[in-house]
């Protein structure tokens, strides 16, 4: 799962905003997002 590669092939966003923005889309699961969040 090529999540971080899609996210810097696309745009200028920082990688915090990046992961933040990849877990809202794909991790929408409260309790897995927080857990996401926290790597």
């Amino acid at each position: 799962m090529n999540y971080m590669k899609l996210v810097m092939d696309s745009r200028n966003l920082s990688v915090r905003q990046a992961k933040e923005y990849m877990f809202e889309l794909f991790f929408t699961n409260d309790k897995e997002r927080k857990h996401f969040k926290t790597l």
